[in-house]
């Protein structure tokens, strides 16, 4: 029994000394099955709503539906769904042969060719061109950085005459000695 589930592509057994087999001592196949074809993930893409599909059952789903919207609990889609690469590494590497053999599927299927060639426009449709260049506009804003100030930001200061912007370096407080931490002289205090 126990050897040929090591020569199953549909299941995963953990080594004796691996520190995971505390936690479970099997993978399978179904704990990464897409909820539309009910087959391993393949390419697996995740919505805003936290479901993940295989690429081309979307694909398929969108071309047949023209809806953005989860095909499992309905809810709309933001923007271009995007596959999950992390979720798509690791199933590649736990099911190589599993992975080998659905993409072989996949291929020579044209619908789902075709299917996914038209999702892929639709896609590539969405993302907006810069103006007046044709090419697809890379600025994007909201990042994990976007509310931050650098060293050398841009400030105001009323010195009794008209404002001005000037660029400047960030400000060291020189206090007592090395390692000080404070306000400068101008600066109020946030506590109380």
């Amino acid at each position: 029994m126990e050897e040929s589930q090591q020569n199953d592509p549909n299941t995963m057994t953990l080594k004796k000394d691996d520190p995971l087999k505390s936690i479970s001592p099997q993978i399978s196949v179904s704990e990464f099955s897409c909820h539309c074809c009910y087959d391993i993930l393949v390419n697996p893409t995740t919505l805003n709503c936290g479901h993940s599909f295989c690429r081309h059952c979307l694909a398929l789903w969108w071309a047949s539906s023209k809806k953005t919207e989860c095909p499992e609990c309905r809810e709309k889609w933001e923007g271009f769904p995007k596959v999950n690469i992390l979720l798509r590494d690791a199933i590649e590497k736990l099911f190589p042969d599993a992975i080998r053999m659905r993409f072989e599927d996949i291929q020579q299927n044209n619908d789902i060719v075709q299917s996914l060639a038209a999702f892929q426009k639709y896609g590539n449709d969405q993302i907006p061109l810069a103006p007046n260049t044709g090419r697809v506009n890379q600025q994007r804003g909201g990042g994990f950085f976007s509310g931050h100030l650098p060293p050398g930001h841009l400030v105001h200061r009323d010195s009794g005459g008209p404002v001005r912007d000037s660029l400047q370096g960030p400000r060291v407080f020189k206090g007592h000695g090395k390692g000080d931490i404070g306000r400068l002289p101008h600066q109020k205090s946030l506590l109380p």
